[in-house]
C-alpha cells in the first residue's frame, strides 16, 4: 500500500509510452517487500533541466534515463561511476540525498542479452545503427571484446558516429567504421555482418510495426 513513506523511482524519456519499466520494477519491489513505487514520466528535451531539478526536489530516490537524455543528462548530475563517465552516457541516477552520481547498466544489459543466446562478439563483424546513448555503451563494450564494428547514422547526426568512433579509438585504440545510415550502406555492411544491432529509437512505440533496415536486406 502506498503511504507517506513510500519511496519512489523513476523513467525518464521521450517517448515512454511503450516502456514496460513500471511493471518489471513494481513487480521487483513486491517481490522483496520493498515500500516502493516506480513510475514513468514523459520528459520532452527542452524540459530535461527542470525535471532533473523536479526529481532532486521532490528526493526521487532514483531514476533511469531513456531516449534522448542518456548523453544530455551528463552535465546536470553531481557525480559518475567511471564506466558511465568513459562511455559518456548514462542510463541510471542514484539520488543519495540530493547527490545525483549516474550510472550506465546497458553496458552488462546488453552483454547478457548475448550471453544468455551463447553468441561471442570476440572477432566478429557488427553492425551498429544509431549513435545515440544506447548505441555508445554497446560500442564500447563490443570493441572491448575485439569486435569489428561499423557504425551506421542518419546523415543529419552522422557527427555523432563519429564522436563514438573518436572515444573508443582514443579509450581503446581500436578502429570503427562510420557511414550514412542508408540501404545503399546496409547493403554491403550486412553481407559481411555477423551481428545487426538496432540501436535507434525505430521500433519503439508508434513506430513498433517499422524496421530499419528492408526486409530484402536481413538473412537469418
Amino acid at each position: 500500500m502506498i503511504s507517506g513513506k513510500t519511496q519512489i523511482c523513476a523513467l525518464i524519456g521521450d517517448p515512454v509510452e511503450h516502456t514496460v519499466s513500471p511493471a518489471m520494477h513494481n513487480a521487483a519491489f513486491k517481490k522483496l517487500g520493498l515500500d516502493y513505487l516506480y513510475i514513468a514520466f514523459r520528459v520532452k528535451p527542452e524540459q530535461l533541466v527542470k525535471a532533473i531539478d523536479g526529481l532532486r526536489a521532490l528526493d526521487v530516490r532514483g531514476f533511469n534515463i531513456t531516449i534522448p537524455h542518456k548523453v544530455a543528462v551528463i552535465p546536470l548530475l553531481d557525480s559518475l561511476d567511471p564506466l558511465a563517465g568513459k562511455i559518456g552516457a548514462v542510463n541510471t541516477v542514484v539520488n543519495n540525498g540530493g547527490h545525483l552520481k549516474g550510472y550506465n547498466t546497458d553496458v552488462e544489459g546488453f552483454l547478457r542479452s548475448l550471453t544468455e543466446k551463447r553468441v561471442e562478439p570476440q572477432n566478429k563483424n557488427v553492425v551498429i545503427l544509431g549513435a545515440g546513448g544506447a548505441s555508445r555503451a554497446i560500442s564500447y563494450v563490443l570493441a572491448q571484446k575485439n569486435a569489428r564494428l561499423t557504425i551506421l547514422n542518419r546523415k543529419l547526426e552522422l557527427d555523432w558516429a563519429e564522436n563514438i568512433a573518436r572515444l573508443i579509438k582514443k579509450e581503446l585504440g581500436v578502429d570503427v567504421t562510420v557511414g550514412e545510415l542508408t540501404p545503399r550502406a546496409l547493403s554491403p555492411a550486412l553481407e559481411k555482418a555477423d551481428i545487426l544491432v538496432n540501436a535507434t529509437s525505430v521500433g519503439m512505440s508508434l513506430a513498433h510495426d517499422k524496421s530499419p533496415v528492408p526486409a530484402r536486406l536481413l538473412k537469418s
